[in-house]
């Protein structure tokens, strides 16, 4: 009697146990697979934006400062720029004396750290205009003047390494900030 009653009860045997705990074991190491690479692709989506916003921020900054500089009318060097120019450059800086009458200077410095930032030097004050976040690979300025003498142009090219060991690659900006020259004048863009 007693073998009977077991053969009535419904249940699991052992083997369907081993089967279902290795199927599910199967599918949750899926599923916590894509969960990891979701949150790294989030990670790296996240930290190329933050990039991309810092280049623009300090791309605006630069043309707005790029913007004040004032004709040196002096028949000396100003600022370290020559008598009749507006800006003086070498490798990846540049110099001009800003609508305040204060001699500017744009690069890039390390900083403590060790990171490579973008460097605004006025007078004898001096900050950063990047973030510590990333690291600037590469600054320069080229000076352009139109055939007529009335257009003076700033092009400089801007890049980042990145820092996040996934990221796909640094960023690159390249920018001329036009000025309207009139009579040795700066009369805006």
């Amino acid at each position: 009697m007693t073998g009977s009653n077991y053969k009535n009860k419904s249940g699991f045997t052992l083997l369907e146990l081993l089967v279902s705990v290795l199927i599910f074991s199967i599918v949750m190491i899926l599923v916590a697979n894509i969960l990891t690479r979701v949150m790294s692709s989030s990670r790296v989506s996240n930290y190329e934006q933050e990039v991309a916003e810092s280049m623009r921020t300090v791309n605006d900054y630069i043309m707005r400062e790029l913007e004040t500089a004032q004709y040196n009318a002096s028949s000396t060097s100003v600022c370290s720029v020559a008598s009749g120019d507006y800006f003086a450059t070498s490798s990846s800086a540049v110099y001009f004396k800003g609508s305040d009458d204060l001699c500017r200077l744009i690069t890039i410095y390390q900083d403590s750290a060790g990171v490579d930032r973008l460097y605004l030097s006025v007078a004898s004050d001096n900050y950063y205009i990047s973030s510590a976040k990333f690291s600037i690979s590469n600054l320069d300025f080229y000076i352009n003047h139109d055939s007529f003498g009335n257009q003076l142009g700033v092009t400089y090219v801007l890049g980042s390494n990145p820092e996040n060991a996934n990221a796909k690659s640094g960023y690159m900006w390249q920018t001329t900030v036009a000025l309207a020259i009139m009579n040795n004048y700066y009369v805006g863009n």
